[in-house]
Parts: C-alpha cells; sequence; structure tokens
C-alpha cells in the first residue's frame, strides 16, 4: 500500500511539475474571410456570396493545442419562391365569417441576415499546419426581407349564405397584381458545427499569418417562434404578403428549417503568442551566426 501511495505522489507531482513548467501562450488575432454565406431553407437551398470579419482570441496549453473564442460579423443571404401556391382559410371581413380562398402565382422572396458570431474552438498548431474545430453561436443583429407576387387571385365563400364572392377588391376580392412587402422578421440564435484548417507563417517575433479554409454548418433552426399567414387576408386593394420563414399554411410550415451555411477562404494575422516553436528558435538562432541565413519557415 505504501508503495501504490508512493507511487501515485510520484505520478501527481510529476503531472503538476509538467503542467506548472508547460510552455502557454495568449494569441489575439483580426482576421477577414469570404465565400459562401447562405440562409439554408429546406426544402429549398440556393447559395449566394458572403463575408466575415472578426477579433480573435485563442489560449495555448502546450505547443501543439489551444482553445480560442472571440467575435465575428457575418453576413447571409437566402432566396425562396413558389410558383403556385394556394389556400383556403377562415376568414372575417369586420361583418361576417366566410372562407377565404387565394391563388398565388410568381412568389419570390429574399433574405438577409447579418449575424454576430461567437465562436468557441479547438485549435491544433504543427509546423506551419493548423487546424481547428467547434462550434459557433449566432446572434441576428439584423434579418430582413423583401418578397414581390406577380398576381394574387383572391375570392369568398359565404356558407350562411352560400354565396361566393369574386369581388369588389375593396373587400380584398379580385385579382390583385404586383403586391410586395419589405419588413424585418425575428430570427432566434442559431448553433453551428464550424471547422477550419490550412497553414501559418511566421512574419517576425510574435506575429503570424494565418492561412486557410472555414465553413459552419447551422445545425439549429433560426425560423421565428409561432407562425403568421403567407398572405393574410386584408379588406382593402393591396396585399402584403408575410415572410415565407415566418409563414405557414394548410397546417403547416413553408419552410422545414432555417440555418445558416458558410464556406471559404480566411486571412487572419495573430499577436502576441508566448510559443516559440523549437523551429522559429533555431531560426532566430542562426540570424545571430555569421555565414548562416535564417528564414521564417517553421
Amino acid at each position: 500500500m505504501k508503495l501504490k501511495k508512493i507511487a501515485a505522489t510520484v505520478v501527481m507531482t510529476t503531472t503538476i511539475a509538467t503542467m506548472a513548467t508547460a510552455q502557454t501562450g495568449h494569441e489575439f488575432s483580426i482576421g477577414v474571410g469570404g465565400g459562401l454565406a447562405s440562409l439554408m431553407h429546406k426544402p429549398q437551398i440556393d447559395l449566394y456570396l458572403g463575408g466575415v470579419a472578426g477579433l480573435g482570441y485563442t489560449y495555448f496549453f502546450n505547443e501543439h493545442w489551444g482553445i480560442g473564442t472571440g467575435v465575428e460579423v457575418s453576413q447571409y443571404k437566402g432566396k425562396f419562391n413558389l410558383q403556385y401556391f394556394d389556400e383556403s382559410y377562415n376568414a372575417y371581413d369586420g361583418y361576417n365569417n366566410f372562407k377565404y380562398n387565394y391563388e398565388l402565382f410568381d412568389f419570390i422572396e429574399t433574405q438577409q441576415a447579418v449575424l454576430v458570431n461567437i465562436p468557441l474552438m479547438m485549435r491544433y498548431v504543427s509546423g506551419m499546419f493548423y487546424f481547428s474545430v467547434g462550434g459557433k453561436a449566432g446572434i441576428p443583429l439584423n434579418a430582413r426581407f423583401e418578397n414581390s407576387a406577380a398576381r394574387i387571385v383572391a375570392s369568398g365563400y359565404y356558407d350562411e349564405f352560400n354565396l361566393i364572392l369574386h369581388d369588389p377588391m375593396f373587400m380584398g376580392f379580385g385579382e390583385f397584381k404586383n403586391q410586395r412587402n419589405r419588413s424585418k422578421f425575428d430570427m432566434k440564435t442559431v448553433f453551428s458545427a464550424s471547422l477550419e484548417f490550412g497553414f501559418r507563417w511566421r512574419l517576425g517575433h510574435k506575429k503570424i499569418l494565418y492561412t486557410g479554409i472555414y465553413a459552419d454548418y447551422g445545425i439549429t433552426d433560426g425560423k421565428p417562434d409561432g407562425a403568421v399567414k403567407l398572405i393574410p387576408y386584408n379588406a382593402s386593394n393591396n396585399y402584403y404578403p408575410n415572410s415565407v420563414v415566418a409563414a405557414a399554411a394548410n397546417g403547416k410550415t413553408l419552410t422545414d428549417k432555417l440555418s445558416p451555411f458558410a464556406a471559404g477562404l480566411k486571412l487572419s494575422i495573430a499577436f502576441g503568442n508566448d510559443l516559440e516553436p523549437k523551429a522559429a528558435r533555431a531560426a532566430e538562432e542562426a540570424i545571430a551566426k555569421p555565414g548562416k541565413k535564417a528564414t521564417n519557415r517553421w
């Protein structure tokens, strides 16, 4: 028993001493990137271009491993279209209940969202290579939509009178052309799985250039809570379609999920890392020795 206690004490002491003497480093960075940046609405998925800019911080436990966070601002774009759609639901015209029916033709909507992403990433570096994996929380800073419908054909069925009205327009019945709407929608915070990998280049003492490829894939749904009608009944001669990401029709939502997707190239400049890889230290020492040429390679 004494031998086991002594062995355990030695192992614990060695571990603590190793952790206490291990090299650590604080690294601050600023970066920009660009490539694909889309709002995906299942079942329709279109790809668009966008960009990202942000500040980062990584704490290295040793020469190879670190954990990082920061703040990024990213812009995303999405699009949704319906060539034809129809719906019927119960409505009230201010005097009587009736069944409202409409047909929608050539509906197009675009969305734009600006997210503040908060990453939490594990980073591995070895020589010139680096790799990061983790996740990001995307907090909507601004989310807007703009849509248009080439035609809306609306009618009302009054069961009490066994009557179908196809007009007048001032009651919201008839054919309405080029109906548009532009407004905000309440996008929820979304979470994404993220990775980044590439190469790093030593620019000078405690200054590093990271060049890599990144990808973020949304794993949660950013659609607003609740649902509204895509074409709400309006007793006038104008309609203002709601966003498809917030709408439901015939008992189900029009989009199964709303989530961001991004992938592209990223450049970052990092400062302040106390870690000095052996190859870098050897290069620095070579500078002081005559007849030897130093490089900035790892």
